[in-house]
């Protein structure tokens, strides 16, 4: 489904999406940046069953673009751009948000990750 309105909205690290159903009621949705970027539909992630992408909290979309009428190219502060976010991908990502973040969220704590950015510890030696 075609969004009526698309507008990424950078200090506040989203992407805002607005459709109109078959009613011709607006419905809007708030896409925050690490959300779009653990569910890139990027080929590496998509091949069989979804790897598990952890340590995106602070990643940022910086940028996105139009591809023809049917998708979204999305460029994040990580370098990540592969994988076309199609209209209807974005649709069900916006529909299905609270299941998909809560499965998410599980399979993070299942698997011993972090939302957080892993950090490197230097030792500084004296």
């Amino acid at each position: 489904m075609m969004p009526k309105k698309i507008a990424l909205y950078t200090q506040e690290n989203r992407l805002k999406l607005q459709y109109a159903n078959a009613k011709q009621v607006i419905e809007s949705y708030d896409l925050s940046g690490e959300y779009l970027r653990v569910y890139t539909p990027s080929s590496e992630n998509r091949i069989g069953t979804r790897n598990l992408i952890s340590g995106k909290k602070k990643v940022q979309l910086l940028t996105i673009q139009k591809v023809g009428h049917y998708a979204l190219k999305l460029l994040f502060d990580d370098r990540h751009e592969s994988g076309l976010y199609t209209f209807d991908y974005l649709y069900e990502l916006s529909r299905y948000h609270a299941e998909y973040w809560q499965h998410y969220l599980n399979r993070l704590e299942a698997a011993g990750l972090m939302r957080d950015p892993v950090q490197s510890l230097i030792r500084i030696i004296s």
